[in-house]
């Protein structure tokens, strides 16, 4: 399912909430972002399905000329999803590294 959140002129904001995570039953809302030619996909879960994600972002936008995935989680733990969008997409994953720090210190 997918419901358009915001649109003005050649903006564009949707939230694609179809995806279960992994048979668990809880849902994995992810949004795309629209903004003229610049687009971004907004993954909070654990879970990038390459095919699921290339079909639900395909009425919308080429999916090969989709720029960032932004990743609400640390890269790492989507490690073994990642290798069908680099070899198969020029696309830019942004996210965090896992902190080493201690619970309560940030790192240096």
């Amino acid at each position: 399912m997918t419901t358009q959140l915001f649109r003005k002129d050649d903006h564009l904001c949707i939230a694609l909430s179809d995806h279960a995570c992994g048979g668990c039953g809880m849902q994995a809302t992810r949004f795309l972002i629209l903004d003229g030619a610049a687009s971004a996909l907004i993954v909070s879960g654990a879970t990038l399905p390459f095919e699921e994600l290339r079909r639900a972002v395909s009425p919308y936008i080429r999916p090969d000329d989709l720029e960032f995935i932004v990743c609400a989680l640390p890269l790492d733990e989507h490690a073994g999803m990642l290798a069908p969008w680099l070899e198969k997409t020029c696309v830019t994953f942004v996210g965090s590294r896992r902190s080493t720090a201690a619970p309560g210190r940030s790192a240096a």
